[in-house]
């Protein structure tokens, strides 16, 4: 149900064939990330895509791509304007996306489709309620970033040359998933993951500096604590996260 004045959240989930995936809209070497041309009335601003931390999957030939399998659900943030009511009455409100995605087994297959959903409106000050689907947004938030505390306590991070030190104390491991616009790590495979708190990443100098340094962070803890997810916006040899949306 959608609320007046409140920002709901919309659902576009992918069910994976086994020993398939498709990719995250991050810097993959092989694919093309999903794909979201999401239509809504006007007056209604959508927001942009909210996508859970994929996996790594290291191929032969020093390959490494970032992919999701089994299943994955993009969450689609959408603010509804405050004349909802007056503007549509009892009328369900429309929405549209056009989907295209690569899906890669031994093979690569391009696939789209085109989804549709109209929902009902409820009363301004109401408190939206989730729809049938609702463990597929606890399964995907809980692997949605979060911004990493500009405190540092929970992650610190330092650099040393071009190489950036990523240090989360008592964790059991770190993966570092780079983003579009990141700078390019020297050895990703090596260095993107590690099985202690501590994780060391050269990046390529572009005119003598490292650039910005996006993308998401992974932190595994001890068993009986859940995995954490950040996002990462550092300014090349600067060594101060900056939150990012």
């Amino acid at each position: 149900m959608l609320t007046p004045g409140q920002t709901a959240s919309l659902g576009i989930s992918f069910e994976i064939d086994d020993g398939w995936h498709v990719y995250w809209d991050g810097a993959s070497d092989t694919g093309t990330p999903i794909r979201v041309s999401f239509t809504a009335p006007a007056g209604f601003k959508v927001g942009p895509i909210l996508w859970p931390a994929p996996k790594r999957l290291a191929s032969a030939g020093d390959i490494l791509d970032y992919i999701y399998e089994k299943r994955v659900t993009l969450i689609v943030p959408v603010e509804v304007p405050a004349d909802a009511a007056v503007r549509f009455a009892d009328k369900p409100i429309p929405f549209h996306a056009a989907l295209n995605w690569v899906v890669c087994k031994d093979v690569c297959k391009f696939g789209k489709s085109e989804v549709s959903a109209s929902l009902p409106l409820g009363e301004s000050g109401a408190v939206g309620q989730p729809g049938k689907d609702g463990a597929l947004f606890v399964e995907a938030r809980a692997r949605i970033p979060k911004d990493l505390s500009s405190d540092q306590r929970l992650v610190r991070t330092h650099w040393e040359g071009d190489r950036l030190l990523i240090e989360a104390p008592g964790a059991a491991g770190l993966l570092f998933y780079p983003g579009n616009e990141c700078a390019t790590m020297v050895s990703p495979i090596e260095q993107g993951e590690s099985r202690t708190g501590r994780l060391g990443i050269d990046f390529k100098p572009d005119a003598g500096k490292v650039g910005t340094v996006t993308g998401v962070l992974e932190v595994r803890h001890p068993e009986g604590k859940a995995t954490e997810f950040y996002r990462l916006t550092l300014a090349g040899g600067e060594g101060n996260p900056k939150q990012s949306r």
